[in-house]
Protein backbone atom coordinates (compact mmCIF):
# COMPACT_ATOMS: atom_id res chain seq x y z
CA UNK A 1 0.00 0.00 0.00
CA UNK A 2 1.38 3.33 -0.87
CA UNK A 3 0.07 6.76 0.28
CA UNK A 4 0.98 10.05 -1.34
CA UNK A 5 4.25 11.50 -0.99
CA UNK A 6 3.71 14.63 -0.69
CA UNK A 7 2.63 16.02 3.15
CA UNK A 8 -0.72 14.81 4.01
CA UNK A 9 -2.79 16.18 6.69
CA UNK A 10 -5.99 14.02 8.40
CA UNK A 11 -8.72 15.99 10.18
CA UNK A 12 -6.93 19.48 9.09
CA UNK A 13 -5.04 18.43 12.76
CA UNK A 14 -2.47 15.62 12.16
CA UNK A 15 0.75 15.45 9.75
CA UNK A 16 2.05 12.08 8.98
CA UNK A 17 6.05 11.88 9.45
CA UNK A 18 8.18 9.05 8.34
CA UNK A 19 7.31 5.58 8.23
CA UNK A 20 7.58 3.50 11.38
CA UNK A 21 5.96 -0.21 10.57
CA UNK A 22 5.01 -1.59 8.01
CA UNK A 23 1.97 -4.52 6.99
CA UNK A 24 0.73 -6.71 4.51
CA UNK A 25 -2.00 -4.10 3.52
CA UNK A 26 -1.07 -1.00 5.89
CA UNK A 27 1.31 1.65 6.81
CA UNK A 28 2.53 2.76 10.49
CA UNK A 29 3.51 6.40 10.67
CA UNK A 30 4.90 8.74 12.98
CA UNK A 31 2.41 12.01 13.46
CA UNK A 32 2.51 15.68 14.41
CA UNK A 33 -0.15 17.31 16.11
CA UNK A 34 -0.20 21.03 14.23
CA UNK A 35 -2.12 22.72 16.77
CA UNK A 36 0.72 21.84 19.09
CA UNK A 37 3.68 21.12 17.58
CA UNK A 38 3.96 24.75 15.99
CA UNK A 39 7.23 24.09 14.81
CA UNK A 40 5.93 21.28 12.50
CA UNK A 41 3.36 23.27 11.05
CA UNK A 42 4.51 23.61 7.33
CA UNK A 43 1.89 22.11 5.77
CA UNK A 44 0.32 25.14 4.60
CA UNK A 45 2.75 26.71 3.29
CA UNK A 46 4.35 23.53 1.26
CA UNK A 47 2.30 24.15 -2.45
CA UNK A 48 1.71 19.99 -2.56
CA UNK A 49 -0.10 19.37 1.16
CA UNK A 50 -2.92 17.01 0.33
CA UNK A 51 -5.79 17.80 2.77
CA UNK A 52 -8.09 14.46 2.98
CA UNK A 53 -11.48 15.26 3.10
CA UNK A 54 -13.81 12.84 5.63
CA UNK A 55 -16.55 11.15 5.83
CA UNK A 56 -16.46 9.79 9.27
CA UNK A 57 -14.48 10.53 12.55
CA UNK A 58 -14.83 8.43 15.55
CA UNK A 59 -13.71 9.00 19.20
CA UNK A 60 -12.70 6.43 21.19
CA UNK A 61 -11.06 8.57 23.91
CA UNK A 62 -8.93 11.24 24.95
CA UNK A 63 -5.98 11.71 22.60
CA UNK A 64 -2.51 12.21 23.88
CA UNK A 65 0.26 14.18 22.68
CA UNK A 66 1.71 13.11 19.18
CA UNK A 67 4.94 11.80 20.64
CA UNK A 68 3.04 9.39 22.17
CA UNK A 69 0.50 8.75 18.88
CA UNK A 70 0.96 7.08 15.58
CA UNK A 71 -1.43 6.66 13.07
CA UNK A 72 -1.75 3.20 11.12
CA UNK A 73 -2.93 3.99 7.14
CA UNK A 74 -5.18 1.35 5.50
CA UNK A 75 -5.92 1.46 1.98
CA UNK A 76 -9.90 0.71 1.18
CA UNK A 77 -8.43 -0.64 -2.29
CA UNK A 78 -6.52 -2.79 -0.92
CA UNK A 79 -8.64 -5.11 1.54
CA UNK A 80 -12.16 -3.71 1.51
CA UNK A 81 -14.46 -1.69 3.64
CA UNK A 82 -16.25 -4.80 5.79
CA UNK A 83 -12.70 -6.06 6.69
CA UNK A 84 -11.66 -2.76 7.96
CA UNK A 85 -14.45 -2.04 9.89
CA UNK A 86 -14.48 -5.91 11.23
CA UNK A 87 -10.92 -4.63 12.19
CA UNK A 88 -12.12 -1.55 13.97
CA UNK A 89 -15.19 -3.05 15.67
CA UNK A 90 -12.42 -6.01 17.11
CA UNK A 91 -9.71 -3.28 18.24
CA UNK A 92 -12.35 -1.32 20.10
CA UNK A 93 -13.32 -4.23 21.38
CA UNK A 94 -9.95 -5.09 23.46
CA UNK A 95 -7.75 -2.05 23.62
CA UNK A 96 -8.36 -1.12 27.18
CA UNK A 97 -5.38 -3.68 28.63
CA UNK A 98 -2.31 -2.60 29.49
CA UNK A 99 -0.56 -5.06 26.84
CA UNK A 100 -2.48 -4.60 23.79
CA UNK A 101 -1.66 -0.89 21.81
CA UNK A 102 -4.29 1.45 22.72
CA UNK A 103 -7.03 2.69 19.82
CA UNK A 104 -7.76 6.53 20.21
CA UNK A 105 -9.32 7.33 16.91
CA UNK A 106 -10.37 6.01 14.14
CA UNK A 107 -10.63 8.20 10.80
CA UNK A 108 -12.13 7.43 7.66
CA UNK A 109 -11.84 9.14 4.54
CA UNK A 110 -13.31 7.92 0.78
CA UNK A 111 -10.10 5.95 0.19
CA UNK A 112 -8.18 5.16 3.47
CA UNK A 113 -9.06 4.23 6.84
CA UNK A 114 -6.87 6.02 9.51
CA UNK A 115 -6.63 4.48 12.97
CA UNK A 116 -4.98 6.99 16.07
CA UNK A 117 -2.95 4.62 17.89
CA UNK A 118 -0.84 4.65 20.73
CA UNK A 119 2.85 4.75 19.58
CA UNK A 120 5.23 2.29 21.27
CA UNK A 121 8.71 3.41 21.44
CA UNK A 122 10.19 -0.13 21.49
CA UNK A 123 11.05 -2.87 18.69
CA UNK A 124 9.51 -6.48 17.61
CA UNK A 125 9.74 -9.23 19.53
CA UNK A 126 11.40 -10.96 16.59
CA UNK A 127 14.36 -8.45 17.22
CA UNK A 128 14.47 -8.34 20.59
CA UNK A 129 15.32 -12.56 20.07
CA UNK A 130 17.81 -12.33 17.31
CA UNK A 131 19.33 -9.93 19.80
CA UNK A 132 20.04 -12.15 22.52
CA UNK A 133 20.73 -15.03 20.10
CA UNK A 134 23.80 -13.22 18.81
CA UNK A 135 24.53 -12.14 22.39
CA UNK A 136 24.59 -15.83 23.32
CA UNK A 137 26.87 -16.83 20.52
CA UNK A 138 24.59 -17.98 17.92
CA UNK A 139 23.72 -21.25 19.88
CA UNK A 140 19.76 -22.44 20.38
CA UNK A 141 19.46 -20.27 22.94
CA UNK A 142 17.26 -17.36 22.67
CA UNK A 143 15.92 -15.08 25.59
CA UNK A 144 16.85 -15.25 29.52
CA UNK A 145 13.91 -17.40 31.38
CA UNK A 146 12.72 -14.67 33.89
CA UNK A 147 12.21 -12.58 30.01
CA UNK A 148 10.77 -15.52 28.88
CA UNK A 149 8.14 -16.21 31.51
CA UNK A 150 7.56 -12.18 31.96
CA UNK A 151 6.98 -11.71 28.20
CA UNK A 152 4.78 -14.91 28.01
CA UNK A 153 3.08 -13.88 31.11
CA UNK A 154 1.70 -10.85 29.72
CA UNK A 155 0.93 -12.12 26.35
CA UNK A 156 -1.38 -14.51 27.76
CA UNK A 157 -3.05 -11.56 30.13
CA UNK A 158 -3.60 -9.81 26.30
CA UNK A 159 -4.82 -12.68 24.62
CA UNK A 160 -7.18 -13.70 27.79
CA UNK A 161 -8.42 -10.57 27.82
CA UNK A 162 -9.07 -10.55 23.94
CA UNK A 163 -10.99 -13.84 24.04
CA UNK A 164 -13.29 -12.87 27.40
CA UNK A 165 -14.55 -10.06 25.32
CA UNK A 166 -14.95 -12.55 22.53
CA UNK A 167 -12.63 -11.68 20.16
CA UNK A 168 -9.71 -14.10 18.63
CA UNK A 169 -6.10 -12.36 17.36
CA UNK A 170 -5.97 -14.81 14.68
CA UNK A 171 -2.28 -13.03 14.01
CA UNK A 172 0.01 -14.16 17.01
CA UNK A 173 3.59 -13.80 15.81
CA UNK A 174 6.85 -12.32 17.20
CA UNK A 175 6.38 -9.35 14.81
CA UNK A 176 3.20 -8.59 16.27
CA UNK A 177 4.48 -8.13 19.15
CA UNK A 178 5.86 -5.28 20.33
CA UNK A 179 8.19 -4.91 23.83
CA UNK A 180 8.08 -1.48 25.06
CA UNK A 181 11.91 0.49 25.93
CA UNK A 182 10.53 2.14 28.92
CA UNK A 183 8.56 -0.81 30.50
CA UNK A 184 10.04 -3.92 28.98
CA UNK A 185 7.16 -4.99 28.43
CA UNK A 186 4.87 -6.62 25.76
CA UNK A 187 2.10 -4.81 23.42
CA UNK A 188 -0.16 -7.10 21.21
CA UNK A 189 -0.66 -5.07 17.79
CA UNK A 190 -2.34 -5.85 14.56
CA UNK A 191 -5.89 -6.67 14.38
CA UNK A 192 -6.14 -6.88 10.60
CA UNK A 193 -7.65 -10.81 10.85
CA UNK A 194 -9.07 -10.58 14.05
CA UNK A 195 -12.74 -11.94 14.46
CA UNK A 196 -16.13 -12.47 16.85
CA UNK A 197 -16.64 -16.04 15.53
CA UNK A 198 -14.94 -18.06 17.49
CA UNK A 199 -15.77 -21.03 15.37
CA UNK A 200 -14.59 -20.56 11.63
CA UNK A 201 -13.35 -22.42 8.69
CA UNK A 202 -11.61 -18.95 7.60
CA UNK A 203 -7.66 -19.69 6.84
CA UNK A 204 -6.26 -16.70 8.01
CA UNK A 205 -2.34 -15.93 9.74
CA UNK A 206 1.02 -16.72 9.41
CA UNK A 207 2.28 -20.03 8.29
CA UNK A 208 4.67 -21.24 11.17
CA UNK A 209 2.28 -19.94 13.68
CA UNK A 210 -1.26 -21.69 12.09
CA UNK A 211 -2.52 -23.88 14.17
CA UNK A 212 -2.90 -28.09 12.20
CA UNK A 213 -6.90 -27.29 12.58
CA UNK A 214 -6.34 -24.50 10.31
CA UNK A 215 -4.92 -26.01 7.48
CA UNK A 216 -7.19 -29.17 7.78
CA UNK A 217 -10.47 -26.67 7.79
CA UNK A 218 -8.87 -25.13 4.75
CA UNK A 219 -8.49 -28.81 3.03
CA UNK A 220 -12.59 -29.91 3.82
CA UNK A 221 -14.56 -26.92 4.86
CA UNK A 222 -14.50 -28.15 8.59
CA UNK A 223 -14.93 -26.19 11.52
CA UNK A 224 -12.48 -24.87 13.95
CA UNK A 225 -11.94 -22.91 17.38
CA UNK A 226 -10.33 -19.91 16.61
CA UNK A 227 -9.40 -19.53 20.22
CA UNK A 228 -7.68 -22.54 20.78
CA UNK A 229 -5.73 -21.47 17.72
CA UNK A 230 -4.70 -18.20 19.39
CA UNK A 231 -3.26 -20.78 21.64
CA UNK A 232 -1.50 -22.73 19.50
CA UNK A 233 0.40 -19.35 18.25
CA UNK A 234 1.33 -18.96 21.61
CA UNK A 235 3.26 -21.74 21.65
CA UNK A 236 5.24 -20.88 18.71
CA UNK A 237 6.00 -17.46 20.19
CA UNK A 238 6.99 -19.20 23.70
CA UNK A 239 8.80 -21.53 21.44
CA UNK A 240 11.01 -19.15 19.55
CA UNK A 241 11.46 -17.12 22.74
CA UNK A 242 13.66 -20.27 24.56
CA UNK A 243 15.14 -21.15 21.18
CA UNK A 244 15.84 -18.00 19.21
CA UNK A 245 13.90 -20.45 16.21
CA UNK A 246 10.61 -21.22 14.98
CA UNK A 247 9.52 -25.20 15.98
CA UNK A 248 8.19 -26.29 12.73
CA UNK A 249 10.97 -25.06 10.50
CA UNK A 250 11.40 -27.06 7.04
CA UNK A 251 13.14 -26.68 4.07
CA UNK A 252 9.42 -26.05 1.58
CA UNK A 253 6.47 -25.08 2.68
CA UNK A 254 4.47 -28.55 1.87
CA UNK A 255 7.33 -30.23 4.61
CA UNK A 256 6.22 -27.66 6.76
CA UNK A 257 2.61 -27.71 6.57
CA UNK A 258 2.80 -31.90 7.43
CA UNK A 259 5.50 -30.67 10.46
CA UNK A 260 2.60 -28.74 11.99
CA UNK A 261 -0.05 -31.47 10.75
CA UNK A 262 2.08 -34.13 12.79
CA UNK A 263 2.62 -31.81 15.50
CA UNK A 264 6.67 -32.48 15.27
CA UNK A 265 8.82 -30.36 16.68
CA UNK A 266 12.16 -31.15 18.66
CA UNK A 267 13.62 -29.29 21.41
CA UNK A 268 17.46 -28.08 21.85
CA UNK A 269 18.74 -29.26 24.80
CA UNK A 270 19.17 -26.06 26.18
CA UNK A 271 15.54 -25.88 27.20
CA UNK A 272 14.61 -27.03 30.82
CA UNK A 273 12.64 -29.77 30.77
CA UNK A 274 8.96 -27.67 32.68
CA UNK A 275 9.42 -25.38 29.71
CA UNK A 276 9.52 -28.23 27.30
CA UNK A 277 6.01 -29.24 28.56
CA UNK A 278 4.52 -26.18 28.90
CA UNK A 279 5.24 -25.89 25.19
CA UNK A 280 4.18 -28.87 24.22
CA UNK A 281 0.71 -28.66 26.38
CA UNK A 282 0.19 -25.83 23.97
CA UNK A 283 1.17 -27.46 20.59
CA UNK A 284 -0.71 -30.09 20.89
CA UNK A 285 -2.64 -31.32 17.91
CA UNK A 286 -5.78 -32.21 19.72
CA UNK A 287 -6.99 -28.52 20.25
CA UNK A 288 -9.52 -29.87 23.42
CA UNK A 289 -6.05 -30.80 24.95
CA UNK A 290 -4.55 -27.55 24.94
CA UNK A 291 -3.53 -26.10 27.66
CA UNK A 292 -5.94 -23.78 28.81
CA UNK A 293 -5.14 -19.78 30.81
CA UNK A 294 -5.93 -21.72 34.43
CA UNK A 295 -3.34 -24.19 33.09
CA UNK A 296 -0.57 -22.33 31.77
CA UNK A 297 -0.98 -20.42 35.41
CA UNK A 298 -0.69 -23.31 37.18
CA UNK A 299 2.00 -25.00 34.83
CA UNK A 300 5.81 -25.50 37.02
CA UNK A 301 7.32 -23.67 34.29
CA UNK A 302 5.27 -20.60 35.08
CA UNK A 303 3.37 -21.07 38.71
CA UNK A 304 6.50 -18.79 40.25
CA UNK A 305 6.15 -16.17 37.94
CA UNK A 306 2.60 -15.47 38.71
CA UNK A 307 2.79 -16.32 42.09
CA UNK A 308 5.69 -13.37 42.54
CA UNK A 309 3.62 -11.50 40.33
CA UNK A 310 0.35 -11.56 42.37
CA UNK A 311 2.38 -10.49 45.73
CA UNK A 312 4.19 -8.18 44.19
CA UNK A 313 0.81 -6.59 43.19
CA UNK A 314 -0.79 -6.81 46.57
CA UNK A 315 2.04 -5.29 47.90
CA UNK A 316 1.27 -2.37 45.51
CA UNK A 317 -1.89 -2.51 46.92
CA UNK A 318 -1.15 -2.33 50.53
CA UNK A 319 1.12 0.27 50.27
CA UNK A 320 -1.62 2.62 48.87
CA UNK A 321 -3.87 1.74 51.44
CA UNK A 322 -1.46 2.50 54.14
CA UNK A 323 -0.50 5.88 52.66
CA UNK A 324 -4.84 6.48 51.90
CA UNK A 325 -5.48 5.94 55.78
CA UNK A 326 -2.15 7.93 56.84
CA UNK A 327 -3.94 10.68 54.87
CA UNK A 328 -7.20 9.88 56.46
CA UNK A 329 -5.85 10.34 60.14
CA UNK A 330 -3.61 13.99 59.72
CA UNK A 331 -6.98 14.88 58.10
Amino acid sequence: MTVNHNPIIIDNKYKLLNVIGMGSFSQVHAVADLHLDLNLDIASSHPHTHHLSFLHTHNLQHTPASANLAVKVVGLSNIGAKNVENETECWKLVHDHSHIVTLHRVIRSDSHIFFLQERVHGRELYDTILDAHGMNGGLDIGLSLPQCKRYFAQLISAVEHMHSRGVAHRDIKLENILIEDATDSVKLIDFGFSTTQRISNCKSGTIDYLAPEVFTAARDGSEFDAFKADMWACGVVMYAMLTAQLPFAADNQTLKRGNILRGYFRFPNTVPLDAQELVKGLLNVNPNRRLSFEQIREHPFMASHFKDQAMEHASVSLDIDTDRKLTDCEA
